[in-house]
């Protein structure tokens, strides 16, 4: 992933975070907060992917999986 596309991704995450913030101080329940920032977080992976990480995280759980078969 490019520097620039790294920047955006971080700037999104923290203002997700924000966000997240946001409702628990209006009151929003621990629930609510969750899926809120579960569902934000899958739709900047759709927006924003991060091929890199992906192949990675493959990689290591084909790892983990020889492993342990």
């Amino acid at each position: 992933m490019n520097p620039k596309d790294r920047a955006a991704r971080i700037t999104a995450l923290d203002t997700i975070a924000d966000e997240a913030e946001n409702l628990v101080k209006t009151g929003a329940d621990p629930i609510s907060v969750q899926r809120f920032t579960i569902g934000a977080r899958k739709e900047l992976a759709k927006q924003k992917p991060d091929k890199e990480s992906h192949v990675e995280a493959a990689i290591k759980a084909k790892k983990a999986k020889d492993l342990y078969s």
